[in-house]
């Protein structure tokens, strides 16, 4: 991740894990994005309804059950239908 995007409750967001990608939205947000519960639309990586990440070192997310990349991307509010 080169740019870090500050991630906020509310905020719908891609999530993709490897081949994976279901769409969620932030729970909850730590106030600097470091770290953030997810809900999800759909499973993933063996999450059901909920994913909880935490921004590593290099500045990507990752699961904090499996540490395994959790890629992140703020969804357009009009690209919603």
């Amino acid at each position: 991740m080169n740019d870090i995007d500050i991630f906020r409750t509310g905020d719908r967001l891609q999530i993709e894990h490897a081949t994976q990608c279901v769409r969620g939205r932030v729970l909850a947000a730590s106030n600097n994005g470091k770290s953030m519960i997810l809900a999800l639309d759909a499973k993933i990586d063996g999450h059901v309804g909920t994913l909880s990440v935490l921004m590593d070192d290099a500045g990507d997310y990752r699961s904090t059950m499996s540490y395994r990349l959790i890629t992140l991307t703020k969804i357009d509010s009009d690209a919603i239908r």
